[in-house]
């Protein structure tokens, strides 16, 4: 029997689940990536730079990561079935405005409104695996998550590649429709229908200061890659989040109803679990930005091959992550943890050694490693984080698991950047000086991946009550 239901849902029924689930995190991987290979070809036709076409991703950003907690409230509240489908409409239409857009500005804005739906998607998607599945086979949904998640991410920059070449760019958002329209369709026939709950005792306040805070941190962080850490924007942004994360934090001891339960964070093996997904997204993002830089620039890759090595990784990801499910299952979440993350561990210590004559074979090899350890420990780390899911409270927890990895994910791109970017001199760019400078980071992330492996450690499941 699943954690929430009343009764024992029927396999079939279970498994169209698990797709929805699964689905949401296809459409919403797929969605980032495709679009980040349009990018260039937006910025032409809107006539802008780099800097101004940005804002079609961070303002989805922003939105996406700012809205998450109030959406893991409202899963909690209204049913994780009832917001997961809200989502799915939301990203549809926004979709179909972002293709129809007439301008840049209307662009950005159906992007902030699209980044709603993804934050209802990201914070429920993992809360219909605990309603709809038994704990002893959450490993396999999980599984199947991170197995669409992985194919998006891998296929969104293909995909989006002929869909601009052969179609045009609109279709990079139309094709958002049919998969939304399928999940849909299929959460019509598995979804169990409750009644509606009011919302009472919605945290207002939190929602405002969790927001600000988060939008002006991930701001900061962002516009730090090109203007630079002690300039007076980014330094603005990141004290105004450090002001409204005090006044949150300050709320959430003082609300009935809190947006985020920090009792949760007094739990020391799921503290642990929170801080290993930091650091794996951290580590993750931080080499996915600089490494088209060491192939292109150190390797003079052209950036189709470039784009073929860095395929390498989540490639592999797709493969494994089913089999980093069904060994969650049979031997526990916290080994398969460990031993990704030692995976990942080695790789960066060989990644640390890239130079300008390093054997491709070895970068094949390392990337290869790289991407086994990210798709043994992320289904591994989502199914030990989840365990720890209270009834009434799951939406916050699984909103909890999206934000903290996004929020690393953000700060690993900015640190990376900050650190390749040191030696590199911008009247020449040598190879050399590409090298040197990737190294730095590589540096930071075999750092990180040591921090991961000691918090895969110390985390483990909710431990029965006897």
């Amino acid at each position: 029997m699943a954690e929430n239901s009343e009764t024992a849902i029927p396999l079939r029924q279970m498994r169209m689940a698990m797709l929805v689930s699964a689905l949401a995190m296809f459409m919403a991987n797929l969605d980032v990536s495709i679009v980040n290979i349009a990018l260039p070809s937006l910025a032409q036709l809107y006539h802008t730079d780099a800097a101004g076409i940005s804002a079609v991703v961070l303002g989805y950003l922003l939105t996406l990561t700012g809205f998450l907690l109030v959406a893991g409230r409202l899963a909690d509240a209204k049913s994780p079935e009832r917001i997961l489908c809200i989502g799915f409409w939301i990203f549809i239409i926004t979709s179909i405005f972002c293709a129809l857009a007439p301008s840049l500005f209307w662009l950005t804005l159906f992007r902030i409104l699209q980044g709603i739906g993804g934050a209802l998607l990201f914070a429920t998607s993992s809360v219909i695996v605990v309603w709809y599945v038994p704990p002893e086979q959450r490993g396999r949904a999980y599984g199947l998550n991170g197995l669409l998640a992985g194919t998006a991410v891998a296929f969104g920059a293909p995909i989006g590649g002929f869909l601009l070449q052969h179609w045009g760019w609109r279709w990079i958002f139309l094709i958002n429709i049919p998969v939304g329209l399928v999940a849909l369709g299929l959460a019509r026939a598995a979804f169990i229908r409750r009644p509606a709950q009011p919302l009472a005792g919605l945290d207002l306040a939190g929602a405002v200061y969790s927001f600000i805070a988060l939008s002006a941190l991930l701001y900061g962080l962002h516009r730090a890659d090109d203007q630079g850490w002690l300039s007076a924007q980014v330094i603005t942004a990141l004290l105004l989040a450090l002001v409204f994360l005090t006044l949150f934090l300050r709320q959430e001891t003082r609300a009935a109803v809190p947006l985020l339960d920090l009792g949760l964070f007094r739990n020391a093996r799921l503290s642990a679990a929170l801080l290993g997904n930091f650091c794996y997204l951290m580590l993750v993002g931080g080499l996915t930005f600089v490494l088209p830089f060491y192939l292109t620039h150190a390797r003079q890759l052209s950036p189709s091959d470039a784009g073929l090595i860095m395929m390498i990784s989540p490639g592999i990801s797709i493969i494994v992550s089913r089999i980093s499910g069904s060994l969650s299952d049979r031997i526990g979440p916290r080994p398969v943890c460990i031993g990704a993350a030692v995976a990942m561990l080695l790789a960066s210590g060989g990644i640390i050694l890239f130079g300008i004559a390093t054997p491709f074979l070895w970068i094949v090899a390392l990337l290869g490693l790289l991407g086994v350890g990210r798709a043994l420990y992320v289904t591994a780390a989502l199914t030990m984080i989840m365990s720890f899911s209270e009834p009434g409270k799951e939406g916050m927890l699984s909103a909890a698991k999206a934000l903290i990895p996004n929020l690393g994910s953000a700060l690993g791109v900015s640190l990376f950047a900050l650190l390749y970017n040191g030696p590199l001199n911008q009247v020449m760019e040598t190879p050399e000086l590409v090298v040197s400078g990737f190294r730095n980071a590589a540096g930071a992330g075999l750092v990180v991946a040591l921090l991961l492996l000691v918090a895969a450690i110390r985390s483990d499941m909710k431990r029965p009550v006897p």
